[in-house]
């Protein structure tokens, strides 16, 4: 009898030791999980800081009008069907590969989220991207809003980067020659030597 004894509470002391074991492990997971959400939404955080350091850092080329027409696709969570879309036109003041100045004489409800389809030519080459409104400043008689594109293949934000590089290449071949011809045309007149 007393091995039985001995055998049953050997068995109970296993069964209470194998359920703490288990609940320890439970607890243990559960805090696993709530690192998991943690560190999750502090790459999501860490991954939206990053880009917008890449918008802001984008090397952006100057305009004083580039042609740009537009369409609004989204206003908050209402999408519009391309045949009820407002169009609207404006100016694109600078571009880059990361967004654009838009300047336009319509003003838009930025606190809601606006989506917008824009087209545009960089060297004669057409562009249609899609950006978002993320800042918006008023003058007088315009608006113009900081587009950050979203959502657009890699391959054509860098066949834009390619193109604005071109730009910038042409604009500064061109300020050269400007200073060179200037230079040439502040030379004074060489002198002969008289004897």
């Amino acid at each position: 009898m007393d091995s039985d004894f001995l055998m049953i509470l050997f068995l109970c002391l296993f069964l209470v030791l194998f359920l703490i074991t288990i609940v320890s492990f439970a607890v243990e997971i559960q805090h696993k999980k709530r690192d998991i959400q943690r560190l999750k939404k502090t790459i999501a955080e860490l991954e939206k800081k990053l880009n917008q350091k890449h918008y802001r850092q984008d090397h952006r080329v100057e305009f004083t009008s580039k042609k740009c027409t537009f369409e609004i696709i989204r206003i908050g969570n209402q999408i519009f069907q391309q045949s009820e879309r407002k169009q609207g036109q404006g100016d694109a003041l600078d571009i880059s590969r990361s967004g654009l100045k838009l300047l336009c004489r319509y003003d838009l409800p930025v606190r809601k989220k606006i989506i917008l389809q824009l087209k545009f030519h960089v060297n004669n080459k057409p562009f249609v991207l899609t950006g978002k409104i993320v800042r918006k400043e008023e003058t007088l008689e315009q608006v113009a809003y900081g587009i950050q594109f979203i959502g657009n293949d890699e391959k054509l934000l860098q066949q834009l980067a390619q193109q604005l590089q071109k730009v910038e290449v042409t604009k500064v071949k061109q300020k050269e020659m400007r200073k060179s011809v200037e230079r040439e045309e502040n030379r004074e007149p060489n002198h002969a030597v008289e004897n």
